[in-house]
């Protein structure tokens, strides 16, 4: 006999887009803690911490480059969040 398990939750996962994990390294040089950016982001702090603790250094210098341009991203999007 096979058992129906209804009650289980399907889990949905969303992977973090580039520009989710610019903003985090842009937010980082600006001395924001996990939590804060958590809430500006919208996310949980663990996906945060979790980003955190899995970009390597290669993508560190890849976002360090591009760090203005996400700075500039950031701005309008926080700008259009606020309205």
């Amino acid at each position: 006999m096979v058992k129906n398990n209804n009650n289980i939750k399907k889990r949905s996962f969303k992977h973090l887009s580039q520009y989710e994990r610019g903003m985090i390294y842009t937010l980082i040089q600006q001395h924001k803690s996990i939590q804060q950016i958590a809430r500006i982001m919208g996310r949980a702090a663990s996906i945060v911490l979790r980003e955190l603790l899995a970009t390597s250094e290669m993508e560190i210098l890849n976002l360090a480059s591009m760090s203005n341009y996400f700075l500039y991203l950031l701005k309008e999007y926080l700008s259009r969040r606020a309205s």
